[in-house]
């Protein structure tokens, strides 16, 4: 089954052939709603700041979550981004979101954007088939034009990088054995 959809910011037109009706584009938070990402809407809604920075002047990019990625989040994950919103849940926000207008053209393989939480880096994949991803979420909709920015809609929920792979070996407890070979080996740097 093949189903044709309108790009955001246009429309069909009864009798027409494509979608020849362009809307007036809308800000960020608005555009979140277009795009199938309402409950990234609904979460900013939650928070005290985010909203406002949202429809305000500004450019920006948001990699959105779509509804199916904020339902896939464990219940504990989500328990906690939602009982400390202007905390953790905007935190989480910010991450998903660059301090100007990315547009896919510029989002090239191997390269980081700087997110909006902590200077964080956000990890992005160009394949040569055509996928690219954001710390490993897919983009399934990209490029929603806004009055004050631009929104991907992505699969996943991202998250930080806080640790390296040294950092890790040391402090779970289940790599014991691997902690060992590696400090065996000298690769410990």
């Amino acid at each position: 089954v093949i189903s044709y959809e309108c790009c955001p910011g246009y429309e069909k037109v009864p009798g027409e052939k494509g979608c020849p009706a362009a809307l007036p584009l809308s800000n960020l938070y608005e555009t979140l709603g277009v795009v199938g990402s309402t409950t990234t809407q609904l979460y900013t809604d939650r928070t005290e700041k985010l909203r406002p920075e949202m429809e305000g002047p500004g450019s920006f990019t948001i990699f959105a979550p779509s509804n199916e990625a904020w339902a896939s989040l464990p219940a504990e994950v989500l328990d906690s981004l939602v009982s400390n919103v202007n905390i953790e849940l905007l935190n989480a926000l910010r991450y998903h979101m660059v301090d100007r207008r990315v547009l896919t053209d510029e989002l090239k393989h191997g390269m980081a954007l700087t997110s909006m939480y902590q200077n964080s880096n956000i990890q992005i994949h160009h394949y040569p088939n055509g996928i690219i991803t954001v710390n490993c979420a897919r983009l399934l909709k990209a490029d929603h034009h806004a009055t004050n920015g631009v929104v991907h809609l992505i699969d996943k929920v991202i998250s930080t990088i806080t640790n390296n792979i040294q950092q890790i070996i040391e402090i779970e407890d289940t790599f014991e054995t691997l902690r060992a070979a590696v400090a065996a080996s000298g690769l410990n740097t």
